[in-house]
């Protein structure tokens, strides 16, 4: 008797990190963003394919996949299957991928990172030392739901915790953070310092959103690649 999964918790919508593992190539070197589409049965969901580099990849039927369904008060659920048929409908490409396994509430440490540029502005810890910012401005050079990499003007110091806004087409996301890194760069006879920094005690309605912007941006990209712009 096949054991059956309780899939309707997730909500039609929900999005989705995702590794796969070719039946020919075995595990890809990338991650990928995608979206539930809508059950097919009790045990076989349907979601967007994948978008890399602005087109549809094409996942093989019978690779497996080990996705991460962002779902509500900030859990995270790993679902494992199979990819059992490959579909467009309307003019969306879709994969149904068969869970063979429970889904499993986890503690998430890696997120999908999307290169994009997005302004984000910074704002260190009070200090009374010379030469400090109240305020640093700057780009993003990816963003990922668990923290971003940018370029600013200044230097962000390594380890100290900061406060940023990323500042998107339609809204603004504030968030506190770590300071993992700091490099200098010289660009065209200019010093930039790029900075990798991570969420701390974020929302899982801002991570969501960070991940719904990214989902966004790849289907934005197909479009424009489809058109030929």
């Amino acid at each position: 008797m096949n054991t059956v999964y309780n899939l309707k918790e997730f909500s039609i919508g929900t999005k989705i990190e995702m590794t796969v593992v070719d039946p020919v190539e075995g595990k890809l070197d990338m991650g990928f963003i995608s979206q539930l589409e809508g059950l097919v049965d009790v045990n076989t969901i349907r979601i967007s394919a994948p978008i890399h580099e602005a087109k549809v990849y094409p996942v093989r039927v019978n690779s497996h996949i080990e996705a991460y369904f962002f779902y509500k008060a900030n859990q995270i659920y790993r679902v494992i299957g199979y990819v059992t048929d490959r579909l467009i409908i309307d003019d969306i490409a879709l994969l149904d991928v068969r869970v063979t396994e429970k889904p499993e509430k986890i503690q998430r440490r890696q997120y999908y990172r999307f290169d994009c540029r997005v302004p984000v502005s910074f704002s260190p810890q009070k200090s009374d030392e010379p030469g400090k910012h109240d305020e640093i401005a700057g780009y993003t050079i990816d963003i990922s739901g668990g923290g971003v990499s940018s370029q600013t003007d200044y230097m962000l110091v390594p380890n100290s915790v900061i406060s940023g806004a990323l500042l998107f087409d339609n809204f603004q996301l504030k968030f506190k953070g770590k300071v993992i890194r700091c490099s200098r760069e010289i660009i065209n006879e200019e010093i930039k310092y790029n900075s990798s920094i991570s969420f701390e005690d974020i929302e899982y309605k801002e991570r969501e959103k960070i991940v719904g912007f990214i989902f966004r941006q790849q289907r934005e990209l197909l479009k424009k690649g489809l058109r030929g712009s």
